[in-house]
């Protein structure tokens, strides 16, 4: 018959939090472990804390919290798993591949509207914005991130390297995803004319040409993303000065 645990007993939550059942990746803490099924396996792929000893009793497996079915819980919690190992290469273990942080972000984004406080409260919490680059996961947080830099439309040169663009790694159908969780569509303004009078002061014609035709594509995109004064600030830079001295000659 089967054995009735209670979960309010100190001893199970002192099994629940402590690092002790066997899993793929070494000892681990039940509830950041899962069951390895065909569900769990389609979207966390080898990526997940599989438990690797046999347990039979369904009770105690939900006693202990492990994961039997995905969940936004244990997506979160993977993605914090993930995030601690941001910067090592991929090899064995549970980084994920590019393929898994893609679906891990659908299914996110399909089980929003149910958990849309959880999942933002979580991505403005921890950097777990992840990308996979060259082999290692980077993680980031929502602040650090935009959906398209200027790199996409400029030259190296033009690119302002505090933000990393999310379009560079993740298909168009994830962008309402991101502005769901707060990351912005475009790099702010400010930084745009920041990055704009560094050329201009250089007197890096090209990049700065480019990145006015960057400008003018965004203020097509969404009008409200610059100010104003957008056009005098423009025009204050100085190697558009010496332009707007020629074009009056």
């Amino acid at each position: 018959s089967q054995v009735k645990f209670e979960t309010s007993s100190s001893v199970l939550e002192l099994l629940r939090e402590r690092p002790w059942i066997p899993s793929k990746n070494g000892s681990a803490r039940p509830t950041w472990t899962c069951i390895d099924t065909p569900q769990i396996r389609a979207l966390l792929c080898n990526s997940a804390l599989y438990v690797t000893c046999s347990l039979e009793s369904k009770s105690f497996i939900d006693a202990l919290g492990i994961h039997t079915t995905p969940s936004v819980d244990l997506i979160l919690q993977h993605m914090r798993l993930w995030a601690t190992g941001s910067g090592k290469q991929y090899k064995q273990g549970v980084m994920p591949i590019e393929r898994t942080l893609v679906e891990v972000y659908r299914y996110l984004w399909t089980n929003f509207n149910e958990f849309k406080d959880q999942i933002r409260d979580a991505f403005r919490e921890d950097s777990i914005v992840l990308i996979l680059e060259e082999g290692k996961i980077k993680n980031f947080s929502i602040e650090e991130v935009v959906w398209q830099d200027l790199c996409e439309i400029v030259s190296e040169a033009g690119k302002i390297e505090k933000y990393t663009a999310l379009s560079q790694h993740f298909p168009d159908e994830l962008e309402p995803f991101f502005a769901a969780i707060g990351v912005r569509s475009r790099v702010p303004w400010d930084d745009v004319t920041g990055k704009l009078k560094e050329l201009s002061q250089k007197k890096d014609a090209a990049s700065t040409v480019a990145i006015l035709a960057s400008i003018g594509a965004s203020l097509e995109a969404s009008e409200s993303w610059a100010p104003a004064s957008w056009k005098s600030t423009i025009w204050e830079m100085p190697i558009l000065q010496a332009w707007k001295w020629v074009a009056a000659r």
